[in-house]
């Protein structure tokens, strides 16, 4: 029963694992290759003893020092002759060959296991016995073997997952029970699992969804067997479902299904261990965030669950409910699964990673999440952009419509539900003049007035009695005449040609302007006026400026984003000062931005990431102008930032940065020189067209609504080590 390394998984259906850890594995030479992921982070040890990290490290997982993420490999320790590694959650643990037990990362719940709660950047020692032999880092918990064969823990306890009796969380680790017969451990998310040296499997912890494999849905405190066999060989604890190898070279399942991750067929839950197919030739498993890996004795690697940000590796985003071949590498010796991604070592040593690359955790040198200007393509008659909580849009010149980002509902419109990183055009030739992107759905105005959605229907967004979603557009309503529409998440507003306002969706704010706080499942004219010129909505409320130039508002005004110091909700347009030359609004959530025909940039509401430009952060009950900003030709905001074009093509930013890390600003700077065209905000992502028509974006690329193709792979790469030199005579 011997294994290759230590198993890492999720908490909840965070990550994944990576094959159990067996105190058989733990001969001091020849160093084998490792590799473990955590949610989105990597760490590997080579063939010459030395040990990497890259991808996530905001808890300081990777122990360099600091909490930066990293999208290349980094040297952990080039000093010592390291053994195994393992990645939880956010905390990693390290085993050297002296048998001494190292941790860096997240320590909330203790499970460091250095008796502390605080993060540690780098490699702290885990007490000072030089005794141990297997390491396994769950969700949030750890377990580890001692050379003479006892099982220990410690972390987190919620739910029995450190298998000591009790649900309290301990900082130290402690010794499971007096037998010390244990052979394989792996902690998953919640849960763990355990073999013994008689081949008997062994579960404890969370049980919601059948991990445990007992026949029941009841957390376990102690350790309690598994079934009547004892020819175990292999377990694989993952963020909800469990998977373990029997010594013949059966697979079996059990546990959470919900996106096939059990590999039998179907989306059924398991609540005792299952044969997966009929082969008999399986030698290793592991498990990733709702998706499981396998590999056969002839060194070939199989996945099967959730694909959908390519971690399957088959060069498709497709899910399977049975195992599919990863293409490559070449004779598989180890597999891990975080999140969204997954990292292999193929059996000439060399390190592949695939699927998401979110927070660089495929190491391959480009970073998930963009801090500086990123060009998407080489076209350039893009002409506006449009951004919703996880995907995008753009209009292109010509009047085609493209999108890009998450797809699980439809809201991409290109008939699919498939995830894109780069570009695809929408269905409806090229006849778009307008559009707007909510949370999972997309508005869109045709030259001919008429109005069209897809995506999800929450609250009745393409009519009520519609289907739940579309992934192709549908006419919104039969009347055409219109001329611009707004959406946030799940509400929508559109101005027609004869002036007139309408509104549907969501509106437990007010935020319909209907007189009510009631949903609204077909559109409903806001008040009798035909004088409305341009409305913007936030998730909370509404702003709209008529043709004589004058601010209206309702909606929420609890952070005084209505521009008024009184009422907590205004469910009905109402007049915001007596200014009568307004000429663009933005409505931001808790706060609103506005620009005057002068020129000038006025901003009220929660200031708390100074983002309304004032030089302090703190709510401002009525429109105030920003401090050095004049010719201002158009603004955008969302959330903690807001930006202003300026007539030489300049942008300026105030508040929260997209360009890294940097301290949010009262006042504003200036973001880039440009010159620029147009941009538009998402949920810490943006996108931006000069004036040339080229289309960059930057900022947080998990769901790929960047749109520069980076955001995963669909097939493995093979990992570039620096070159290290200084590796020391091994003792």
């Amino acid at each position: 029963m011997k294994s290759i390394l230590t198993a890492v998984l999720g908490m909840l259906v965070l990550f994944g694992a990576c094959g159990a850890v067996s105190v058989a594995d733990q001969t001091p030479f020849p160093v084998r290759p490792a590799v473990s992921s955590g949610s989105a982070h990597v760490l590997v040890i080579r063939d010459d003893g030395t040990v990497w990290g890259w991808g996530a490290n905001k808890s300081g997982q990777l122990a360099d020092g600091s909490r930066t993420d990293r999208s290349a490999p980094v040297l952990i320790s080039g000093e010592d002759v390291w053994l195994d590694v393992s990645a939880g959650r956010y905390h990693s643990m390290f085993l050297k060959a002296d048998g001494t037990l190292w941790c860096a990362g997240e320590s909330q719940y203790g499970q460091l296991g250095n008796g502390r709660g605080d993060d540690a950047l780098t490699l702290v020692q885990v007490g000072e016995d030089r005794d141990w032999a297997a390491v396994s880092a769950g969700g949030e918990h750890t377990l580890a073997l001692k050379k003479d064969g006892s099982l220990w823990s410690w972390g987190r306890n919620t739910y029995g997952q450190l298998g000591t009796g009790g649900t309290g969380h301990l900082f130290y680790p402690l010794r499971v029970g007096s037998d010390m017969d244990w052979a394989l451990i792996s902690a998953g998310g919640h849960h763990s699992l355990a073999v013994k040296r008689d081949g008997t499997l062994w579960a404890w912890g969370r049980n919601q969804f059948y991990s445990l494999g007992d026949g029941t849905a009841r957390p376990r405190l102690r350790p309690v067997r598994i079934g009547l066999d004892s020819d175990w060989a292999d377990i694989a604890a993952g963020g909800l479902q469990s998977l373990a190898v029997k010594e013949e070279g059966t697979l079996w399942s059990w546990g959470n299904n919900a996106s096939g991750e059990l590999g039998l067929g179907s989306k059924n839950n398991g609540r005792a261990p299952a044969q997966v197919g009929a082969s008999t030739d399986w030698h290793k498993t592991g498990t990733g965030g709702y998706f499981s890996f396998g590999i056969k004795k002839d060194g070939s690697l199989w996945a099967w669950g959730n694909g959908r940000f390519g971690q399957l590796g088959n060069g498709t985003s497709d899910s399977s409910g049975v195992p599919v071949k990863v293409e490559g590498p070449a004779g598989s010796v180890a597999v891990s699964g975080g999140f969204r991604h997954a990292s292999a070592v193929a059996g000439d040593g060399s390190v592949w990673t695939w699927g998401s690359n979110s927070s660089g955790q495929l190491g391959i040198g480009t970073p998930g999440r963009k801090t500086a200007l990123t060009g998407i393509g080489s076209e350039k008659n893009w002409a506006i952009t449009f951004v919703g909580s996880r995907h995008s849009l753009a209009l292109k010149g010509d009047g085609s419509l493209w999108a890009w980002g998450y797809n699980e509902y439809g809201p991409l419109g290109d008939g699919t539900n498939v995830h894109r990183r780069s570009p695809v055009r929408v269905d409806g030739g090229q006849s778009w003049v307008n559009a707007a992107a909510g949370e999972d759905h997309s508005l869109a105005i045709r030259a001919d007035g008429s109005l069209w959605v897809w995506g999800y229907n929450r609250y009745a967004l393409m009519g009520e009695g519609r289907l739940k979603r579309s992934r192709v557009p549908v006419k919104a309503v039969e009347a055409n005449g219109w001329l611009s529409v707004t959406s946030i998440a799940s509400h929508a507003l559109a101005v027609r040609d004869d002036g007139s306002l309408w509104a549907w969706g969501q509106n437990q704010h007010g935020q319909l302007g209907i007189g009510s706080r009631a949903n609204a499942v077909s559109w409903i004219r806001v008040g009798k006026e035909t004088d409305w010129f341009q409305a913007s909505t936030s998730p909370m409320h509404t702003l709209a400026l008529k043709k004589d130039g004058t601010l209206w508002s309702w909606g929420s005004n609890k952070e005084l984003q209505l521009g008024r110091e009184e009422g907590a909700f205004g469910v009905v347009p109402r007049q915001v000062g007596e200014n009568q030359d307004w000429m663009t609004v933005v409505a931001a959530g808790r706060y609103s931005v506005a620009l005057r025909s002068d020129g000038t940039l006025w901003s009220w509401g929660s200031g708390t990431h100074g983002q309304l430009g004032l030089g302090v952060k703190k709510d401002i009950p009525t429109p105030s102008r920003a401090y050095l900003l004049d010719t201002v030709m158009d603004v955008w905001a969302a959330y903690g930032t807001a930006m202003a074009l300026k007539e030489d093509g300049s942008l300026w930013v105030l508040g929260d940065g997209l360009e890294g890390p940097v301290e949010s600003s009262t006042t504003p700077r200036l973001f880039s020189v440009g010159p620029w065209r147009n941009m538009s905000f998402g949920a810490g992502f943006a996108l931006f067209v000069d004036r040339d028509g080229s289309l960059w974006s930057v900022g947080d690329n998990d769901e790929g609504q960047l749109g520069e193709g980076t955001a995963w792979t669909e097939r493995p790469e093979r990992i570039r080590f620096p070159e290290f030199k200084d590796r020391q005579a091994r003792p």
